[in-house]
């Protein structure tokens, strides 16, 4: 909102009214920032509009899948460490505000899940920091690991391979032991398969993961020895 107020006195713009096509561009261009905060700022953005369509009435600033879409994108892009949970959280308020009406809350029939919407919480799940405390990879992991379990417990959606070789990108990159990750990983790659779901992506990801697991192991072993 901040932002549309900025752009009319920078550029004396007139009649400028922010509405929900306005603010999906700023959204976007939040999802395609380098910006250590486009998660936060992102979120922050479409709180507010929520908080305006539900609370305010404004019809105006009315969020839809898109909106919703860039966000997790967004915090798929951050640095926080906490970017998987905190997607996780945008793509579970999707439901929220789709089907629940309550006093203080309207129902948002513009706002849909699709399977995209839970790969790009498992795609922030892979790209979390593999330097950061083991504890907050393994909440990543966690998450991953629940959002492709939710997809795949889904009566209206099915993963997609993308959703399978994101799932076992996350089980290599986020230097896990590898009694938690290799098993995990090896039932998704099996359940791909009975699927047909066992793309060119999805191999290179399983040969990709089970070389770095084995590296992981391999340097653990030396250094017990040295």
């Amino acid at each position: 909102m901040k932002y549309c107020i900025d752009l009319c006195r920078d550029h004396k713009i007139k009649g400028l009214i922010p509405n929900t096509f306005l603010l999906n561009n700023v959204l976007h261009a939040w999802s395609q920032s380098d910006d250590p905060n486009s998660g936060e700022s992102a979120e922050a953005l479409l709180l507010d509009m929520e908080k305006q369509f539900d609370e305010e009435g404004k019809f105006e600033m009315k969020p839809n899948t898109k909106t919703y879409v860039s966000v997790l994108v967004a915090w798929g892009r951050s640095k926080s460490p906490e970017k998987a949970k905190r997607a996780k959280i945008i793509l579970d308020r999707m439901d929220t505000v789709s089907v629940a009406e309550s006093r203080n809350k309207m129902k948002n029939e513009n706002v849909c899940k699709t399977v995209p919407c839970y790969n790009f919480v498992i795609n922030a799940a892979a790209f979390t920091d593999e330097t950061i405390p083991i504890d907050q990879r393994m909440e990543a992991f966690d998450v991953a690991t629940a959002t492709l379990e939710e997809l795949l417990q889904s009566n209206k959606l099915k993963p997609d391979s993308n959703s399978f070789a994101l799932y076992i990108k996350a089980c290599g990159k986020l230097a896990l032991p590898s009694h938690i990750v290799q098993p995990a990983m090896e039932k998704a790659f099996n359940t791909c398969k009975q699927l047909g779901l066992d793309s060119e992506y999805v191999l290179n990801q399983l040969h990709y993961a089970r070389k770095i697991i084995q590296e992981q192991n391999e340097a653990i072993t030396t250094l017990k020895f040295d």
